[in-house]
């Protein structure tokens, strides 16, 4: 855990902003209406939430964010402790979706797994027909990291991932920095290098969504070539792939 504590230490967040208490799984089952499969899942894979940190004008100097779509009265971080296997990517996304829709505040989830960790934020706003509900928007997930032995990118990302280097404008401001920084991990997996943007992070993220959709197709159209006998054809699918690598290598230029 020590490894974990100094990722904590890292973040710069004031003790001020320390709660330390536990989440309990029943309040998530009777908060998100989970189906029995997600109960299951929730049960089988996640051993503690902890409620770790909110930052909110009375524990941190960063003013609260309303407008007609979204609310930010505070943000919370919360610990979410595995068990058993490591769950892949989509099982980790499906938990987090759970957490996400249960908790009507801003969230920076991190997963826990032996020595690794998982970072997750998600936006929200609020629902037009009950502006009661919270509608989540989109995710943002930096994958597994060993805290133990980081990659270069993932210990250049590590370094900037900390509230102080954040803007205290408001709390949305804040969420934004710490968003645009898990983008920059994911932009760099293809770049090589570790940046931030004077781009927002939906545009870049959206360029990211978009070459990381022409991969899958490149993937596809290559399959159909090594099956492919006959010659016009061959042709034809080279010539697609030579114009959509073309379109990823611009994309990677613009990240």
């Amino acid at each position: 855990m020590m490894l974990l504590e100094r990722f904590y230490k890292q973040l710069a967040i004031p003790d001020s902003c320390f709660l330390g208490k536990r989440v309990y799984k029943k309040q998530f089952y009777d908060n998100a209406s989970l189906s029995k499969a997600d109960q299951q899942r929730f049960s089988e894979q996640i051993d503690t939430v902890q409620w770790r940190y909110t930052l909110k004008p009375v524990t941190i100097n960063i003013p609260k964010y309303i407008d007609e779509q979204r609310e930010y009265l505070e943000i919370a971080l919360l610990q979410v402790n595995l068990k058993g296997v490591i769950p892949s990517d989509s099982q980790r996304s499906k938990l987090a979706d759970i957490i996400q829709r249960a908790i009507p505040y801003p969230l920076v989830l991190v997963f826990v797994h032996e020595q690794q960790i998982a970072i997750q934020l998600a936006y929200k706003r609020i629902n037009q027909a009950d502006n009661s509900r919270l509608t989540l928007e989109r995710s943002f997930d930096t994958g597994w990291i060993n805290l133990h032995q980081p990659e270069v990118l993932q210990q250049d990302f590590l370094n900037d991932f900390a509230i102080s280097h954040c803007r205290f404008n408001n709390l949305y401001q804040c969420y934004q920095d710490l968003v645009q920084r898990v983008v920059a991990l994911n932009c760099a997996g293809y770049t090589g290098s570790y940046r931030l943007s004077t781009d927002t992070e939906d545009n870049r993220q959206a360029r990211l969504d978009q070459l990381r959709n022409h991969q899958q197709q490149l993937a596809q159209l290559r399959s159909e070539l090594k099956k492919e006998t006959r010659f016009n054809y061959k042709v034809e699918l080279n010539m697609h792939i030579k114009q959509l690598d073309q379109t990823i290598q611009a994309l990677k230029t613009q990240l």
